[in-house]
């Protein structure tokens, strides 16, 4: 039983000790998880390949753990990213090494924003229901007030910019 027990917790450090990789681009972030953050952990070498080119970068510490982040790397289609982490204590001695994590990239491809093309709509600005029309109740209001919102407006007694037609009542700008 005990064997199975230590076997779990072995078993559980190594998978939980790969590094994880993110693109966001134009970021590649390298993390490996706070199980490496104790006091004797001097630095962290992070190595990684993206499509068989080698390149490597020292982490900081971070509240997650160590942290790699490059904006040195183009991924623009279908990229293979693998990397692990190298580890050292302070005395610059080799401490421990993770497996290697492998992650396929595949970028959806984005286009460019699609503006709509500019369309005139006919709209109604004002409108007023009805059931008879008695032209006798409306005047014309010829006047600088402009009523109470004190704005400038005069309106002309003129049948051409407000009449009815077929029981509509039209006005003119």
């Amino acid at each position: 039983m005990r064997i199975l027990f230590w076997t779990l917790v072995h078993l559980g450090v190594v998978l939980s000790s790969q590094v994880t990789i993110e693109y966001n681009k134009p970021v590649l972030k390298l993390t490996l998880p706070s199980l490496f953050t104790s006091s004797d952990v001097g630095h962290v070498i992070f190595r990684y390949t993206i499509d068989n080119v080698q390149k490597q970068g020292v982490g900081v510490l971070i509240t997650e753990g160590w942290q790699y982040q490059t904006s040195d790397v183009s991924l623009d289609g279908a990229h293979e990213v693998s990397a692990d982490a190298v580890i050292y204590n302070t005395k610059g001695n080799l401490k421990d090494a993770t497996e290697k994590s492998t992650q396929k990239l595949v970028l959806a491809h984005r286009s460019a924003v699609q503006i709509p093309s500019p369309r005139r709509i006919r709209a109604v600005i004002f409108r007023d229901d009805f059931n008879t029309f008695n032209k006798a109740s409306w005047r014309y209001e010829v006047t600088m007030s402009g009523g109470f919102n004190g704005e400038f407006e005069v309106y002309t007694n003129d049948p051409k910019n407000v009449y009815t037609h077929d029981g509509h009542l039209y006005i003119r700008p």
